[in-house]
């Protein structure tokens, strides 16, 4: 005869074994989503708010700062201790003895995400396309240390008239404004754009 309490008693016993065995390996340690993404080379980067805009030219609060500084890349950077200008895409710089021309010399093969080299042209129909009324950028002042900036955003220029950028007065805030969002390149450096970039 089948003792059916030692065989009931053996099969919970059994049952019992292999739920706590599952509920053990299943309350485990796993990977968690910033593990995963660091292993897989994708940064997260908490903002609060939901940005307004993702134009770097346009932006004007922080949410949208914080996350253009990730996309986008200027001539320099800036250092995360002290804020001082380092290189981006310009590998090094130099400024005039009376500080009113700043020259920018390019990393080589340094291209756009669809794999377009990047020239200094980009840089310079990117401060145009912000310079542009049509734009309409709360931050086209930050270039009006620039000679002509003023002028042309104002329509006091010719559109088509092109000089030599350098500073009206020094010292200039330059390099700290190349570290500032709004003066990062993407792909709207083509002022035919406008805001449809």
């Amino acid at each position: 005869m089948i003792n059916l309490f030692k065989t009931s008693a053996r099969n919970w016993l059994t049952a019992t074994l292999i739920l706590s065995l599952g509920f053990i390996i299943g309350c485990g340690p796993r990977e968690t989503q910033i593990q995963k993404a660091s292993r897989e080379g994708i940064m997260i980067v908490g903002n609060g708010a939901e940005p307004s805009d993702l134009d770097p030219q346009t932006i004007t609060g922080v949410p949208e700062r914080n996350i253009t500084a990730t996309m986008f890349e200027g001539l320099t950077r800036s250092d995360p201790e002290t804020l001082e200008a380092r290189p981006g895409v310009a590998k090094n710089w130099a400024i005039s003895d009376d500080g009113l021309t700043y020259t920018f010399h390019l990393r080589a093969g340094v291209t756009w995400s669809d794999g377009e080299p990047l020239d200094a042209n980009d840089f310079y129909s990117s401060f145009r396309r912000m310079l542009a009324p049509q734009l309409g950028s709360d931050n086209s002042d930050q270039l009006y240390d620039v000679v002509n900036a003023e002028e042309f955003h104002k329509g006091r220029i010719p559109r088509d008239r092109r000089s030599h950028p350098r500073n009206k007065t020094k010292p200039s805030g330059f390099l700290s404004f190349e570290n500032h969002g709004v003066a990062h390149l993407g792909p709207c450096a083509d002022s035919r754009l406008g805001k449809a970039w």
